[in-house]
């Protein structure tokens, strides 16, 4: 029996709650139970149609949906006089049905009601006991260790309906209050206290726990106006809590406010109070500087917030981040490693605004030394984060070194989850001057090792195979997706963005097509990001048409031009030899709002319209930035002076060299030799005899 239990139930532990539990009751408990419905489905007899059991011949009790073998007459478990027995009058054999429908039931999400219909009967409510509610008990137990929350609640009620009322101090709270927190159940958790209806602080704390767990700091707060009401005081536990879920929920300025009510109703913090207030400090660090697929430019930059606001409100969090530490140590309470966990998380991930970034590293990597000199040990979220501010700084080597580390003597001292290998396999991209493929490969394999139970995430293959396509190791990467489809992981866009990136590198259009199809054949619309790979490829050509093209595949898969499709666009057309469609595209990126060409591309552009004559179209690209805020560098500048000589135009030099003084950039030779050259071709032009005007060439001769 026990062997069956455990086996029915890792088979149906891993339902979802909502199909699990709250469909089971739409079709089941909720349409056929209210709480005078569940009394009477206690203490009705099984139905007959719901199968009935029968003896096997040999003493031995079947279900009725396996007949017996021998072939004799069927008969009911109970004579008549004992159709509906209660739980002190069945056998063991009988209690063994039980507990094996009671499994087979959940697993096969049968409804409530068809649950309680194969339950023994509880006897009158002035008679029952404990003993006589086991069998519903244990089938309570099950339903909440499936997640059918609402289920196993109607349970608790109709037991305390039937007569047992301490109901609510038998069943677990804990148990309940657990699986409501793993599945975000907020609401049924309240519901679950309210049925207990007993004022206790730790009962409280568990809710607590619950709305924490959901990211839900509204139903924390109304958890503390319970407690008020109640006339139950709030202790530490119940304000760190609640401070993690403002952390959680993202509502730093109200963690801070609940940490000064805690100070004022004279509740002493401790070290994990601190800890809950730092981990909030760094949720809104990661808030301000995460990217999508870590890589693709902080939160606030693409939500159109200014660079410099973003660090200064980092900076501001970093420096309240240190001033929580100084309070710490001045009030005597030694961190532990939660604490600096988070602390370095911060700065690490703080090191991704490049303003902050040498700062930020120094700070993480003082916090992570001290961690080393007081034994304590840094988690593998804390790794990653240092390994990734590494790499944003430019450092892969410190990085890797990072990696290294964290396997000491052969053993690793911190296990490394598929996060760390993700960002350690990166560092290896970023190894100039090319990327470094066999270590890649050797993380890979100790990847592999350590997780030999579990396939790796689609990201980790897509993060190797830019490995390998930086390495130009293009067949590398066509086996590390043939590996993944051996393993069963289906490509998700990731990976196909980065085999488009892998062949637009190459200018490979064909390949870039390829994998475009490959997307198709699977049901699938191709990302944006493999339609910039066909632009890319197409701009590496000097195929302007086939840019084109591909751009209008990408508005008719309904994504939009972003600053990438622009660029290739861009880059497009200044290879075709059309400058003036180069242009138009550029303005077409300007309108978006979210573009910026980058300024090896804005040279070209500005090299190629000076080639064309299109020279003041380019002073018209070079005001369009300064609008924005972006002053011409000094390579910007010499392609304007160079395409001002090639027309001999003085002026527009003159004041070319005034505009590049202005930026900051000082004189250099070539400047000087073009700026000197065009005046003297202006001077004789002017001095020349034959450009003179006629009558003082007349009154030159007449003299």
């Amino acid at each position: 029996r026990a062997g069956a239990e455990v086996y029915v139930t890792e088979l149906v532990v891993g339902l979802d709650a909502a199909s699990a539990g709250d469909s089971m009751e739409s079709q089941g408990s909720r349409a056929n139970t209210t709480r005078h419905g569940v009394r009477e489905s206690l203490l009705a007899a099984p139905a007959s149609g719901d199968g009935g059991r029968w003896d096997d011949g040999n003493g031995r009790f079947a279900p009725r949906m396996q007949s017996p073998n021998n072939g004799g007459p069927r008969q009911r478990w109970f004579d008549d006089d004992q159709s509906d027995p209660t739980y002190e009058n069945t056998t063991q054999y009988q209690r063994q049905y039980y507990t094996l429908k009671r499994i087979e039931g959940v697993a096969q999400g049968w409804p409530l009601s068809r649950l309680l219909s194969n339950l023994p009967r509880l006897p009158p409510p002035d008679e029952v006991t404990l003993f006589h509610a086991r069998a519903h008990l244990k089938l309570y137990d099950t339903l909440v260790e499936v997640g059918r929350l609402h289920n196993a609640l109607e349970v608790a009620r109709g037991l305390k309906v039937a007569g047992l009322i301490h109901t609510g101090g038998i069943v677990s709270h804990k148990m309940f209050l657990r699986e409501c927190s793993r599945r975000g159940a907020v609401a049924v958790a309240f519901e679950f206290v309210a049925f207990i209806g007993v004022a206790d602080v730790r009962l409280c704390n568990m809710l607590l726990s619950v709305c924490a767990a959901a990211k839900d700091s509204r139903s924390g707060f109304a958890v503390l106006v319970l407690m008020y009401d109640a006339g139950v005081a709030p202790d530490c536990h119940t304000y760190t809590t609640l401070i993690y879920a403002c952390g959680k929920s993202g509502e730093l300025d109200k963690a801070f406010e609940t940490f000064r009510r805690m100070e004022l109703d004279g509740v002493k913090a401790t070290v994990v109070t601190y800890g809950a207030l730092m981990d909030a400090l760094s949720r809104r660090v990661l808030e301000l500087t995460a990217s999508p697929a870590e890589g693709a430019g902080p939160r606030a930059v693409r939500l159109g917030r200014p660079v410099a606001e973003t660090a200064e409100e980092v900076r501001r969090l970093l420096t309240r981040c240190f001033d929580l530490r100084a309070e710490m140590d001045h009030l005597r309470i030694a961190p532990d490693a939660t604490l600096l966990n988070a602390l370095v998380c911060a700065c690490g991930r703080a090191a991704s605004v490049a303003p902050l970034a040498a700062e930020a590293l120094r700070k993480a990597f003082g916090v992570y030394d001290e961690m080393e000199g007081s034994q304590l040990e840094c988690d593998a979220y804390t790794y990653a984060a240092l390994i990734r501010a590494c790499v944003k700084v430019g450092d892969p080597e410190r990085a890797l070194a990072l990696y290294d580390r964290m396997a000491a003597s052969g053993k690793p001292r911190v296990e490394r989850t598929q996060q760390v290998f993700a960002v350690a396999i990166h560092a290896c991209a970023a190894r100039r001057p090319a990327a470094d493929l066999p270590k890649a490969l050797q993380i890979w394999s100790d990847m592999r090792r350590e997780h030999k139970t579990t396939a790796p995430h689609a990201m980790l293959y897509a993060t190797l195979m830019d490995v390998a396509g930086r390495a130009g190791e293009r067949d590398v990467a066509e086996r590390i997706l043939a590996e993944m489809e051996r393993d069963g992981v289906a490509p998700t866009p990731e990976v196909f963005a980065t085999l488009a990136g892998i062949a637009s590198k190459a200018g490979d259009v064909d390949g870039v097509e390829k994998v475009l199809d490959d997307i198709r054949a699977r049901g699938a619309v191709p990302p944006v990001e493999a339609f910039n790979g066909l632009i890319g490829a197409a701009a590496r050509a000097g195929d302007y048409a086939k840019a084109g093209d591909a751009a209008a595949q990408l508005c008719a898969a309904g994504h939009t031009l972003d600053a990438v499709s622009y660029e290739g666009l861009v880059r497009a057309a200044i290879r075709g030899g059309h400058p003036d469609l180069a242009w138009d595209y550029y303005d077409q990126g300007l309108a978006t709002g979210d573009f910026e060409i980058p300024p090896p591309v804005f040279n070209e552009l500005v090299c190629v319209s000076g080639r064309a004559g299109l020279v003041r179209r380019s002073f018209d690209g070079v005001a369009a930035m300064r609008r924005r805020g972006r002053e011409p560098s000094e390579v910007t500048c010499q392609e304007l002076l160079a395409a001002c000589a090639r027309h001999q135009d003085a002026q527009l030099s003159w004041e070319t060299y005034k505009l590049s003084r202005k930026a900051g950039h000082p004189p250099n030779e070539v400047a000087l030799n073009i700026i000197i050259g065009v005046t003297l071709l202006k001077i004789r032009e002017l001095t020349d005899p034959d450009n003179l005007p006629a009558a003082a060439a007349a009154a030159a001769a007449a003299a």
